[in-house]
């Protein structure tokens, strides 16, 4: 298991000031302590997810009733990731610990999560799970990566990725776990999945875990799996590249690769304006054909940013029609 921990949250605010959510006291324990307490009687082991050395010594004097245990460790924030926030995290994490083990991710802002919900999950081969609403809305901090997660080319890593989700939407093969059906057939609260940003949340009742859960059948998304991208071949070769990533429909990638094509000043912005719009409008109609419009939208929401919001009127509305179904207020 992987905490998902380090940095203020630029939303959650106590007294007007940015806090380390990983500090907030609990039940007089500070809520990390309580996730990892959780994690280390539940996994083989947990892996503590931070973006420096200085917070590594900070959180190491918090945990240290539990540091006596052998299967405790820390993964810092990889330098040579130019990822953004939690992605970097969840790349860091990616590259260190897999192909070793499959790696629940769990943040560190789920006072009522019961991770032993979790442990039920199963993994798919090469491949990601993912719980998700009935609205389309997805739990990308909750992922479970299989220990044979068919990691992407390194050059990934050179972009500012922001998005908790780029794994996912990279990924060959996706499990899905209605987490609705998973509240209603245990009788949970809705709060049992909720972080701490969320208003008016109460994190004073702590009754919610059960020693059994019930999961509802899984559902499994597949693609066919690529060839290798070979660097000097992406060079020579970059439109057979880009089509056959679409062929296989991994239409992100080939979104990535015509990026970096982009940037390295192999294609000229007319170009990768073609491909920007054939690529992200396929990855959108596969995900909505997937019913999980959450990622949808962010194809779309990637391609206007691309083309720097010159984009139609349509796709625009689009945009505009997913986040109020998916209930995303934020721009």
């Amino acid at each position: 298991m992987a905490v998902l921990s380090g940095g203020d949250s630029k939303r959650y605010k106590q007294k007007g000031e940015l806090i380390d959510k990983a500090l907030m006291d609990i039940n007089a324990k500070p809520l990390l302590f309580k996730i990892v307490e959780d994690g280390i009687n539940n996994y083989d082991n947990v892996i503590v997810s931070l973006n420096n050395h200085k917070r590594k010594i900070k959180y190491e004097g918090i945990l240290k009733p539990l540091l006596k245990r052998d299967n405790i460790g820390f993964v810092e924030d990889n330098k040579k990731i130019n990822f953004i926030g939690v992605g970097k995290g969840i790349a860091s994490v990616l590259l260190k610990l897999l192909p070793k083990t499959s790696i629940q991710f769990v943040p560190c802002d789920r006072p009522h999560l019961d991770v032993r919900l979790l442990r039920q999950l199963e993994t798919i081969k090469e491949g990601v799970t993912i719980l998700i609403y009935e609205n389309g809305l997805i739990e990308p901090l909750l992922a479970l990566y299989a220990e044979d997660y068919a990691v992407p080319p390194s050059f990934i890593f050179s972009f500012g990725l922001s998005r908790a989700d780029v794994f996912i939407r990279l990924a060959p093969r996706i499990r899905l776990y209605d987490a609705t059906k998973i509240i209603d057939m245990n009788t949970l609260e809705y709060r049992f999945f909720l972080n701490v940003n969320t208003p008016r949340l109460n994190i004073s009742n702590f009754s919610l875990e059960k020693e059994d859960y019930l999961l509802p059948k899984s559902k499994i998304i597949e693609r066919k799996n690529f060839e290798p991208l070979d660097s000097y071949e992406l060079n020579n070769n970059p439109k057979e590249w880009i089509h056959h990533l679409i062929e296989k429909r991994h239409f992100f990638l080939a979104f990535l690769v015509a990026k970096y094509l982009f940037n390295n000043q192999i294609f000229e912005f007319d170009l990768f304006s073609q491909y920007v719009n054939l690529t992200l409008e396929s990855e959108y109609k596969y995900w909505m054909e997937n019913n999980i419009p959450f990622l949808g939208l962010h194809a779309l929401q990637d391609l206007s940013y691309s083309l720097q919001n010159k984009v139609s009127d349509e796709i625009d509305t689009e945009i505009k029609k997913l986040k109020k179904k998916l209930g995303i207020k934020k721009k």
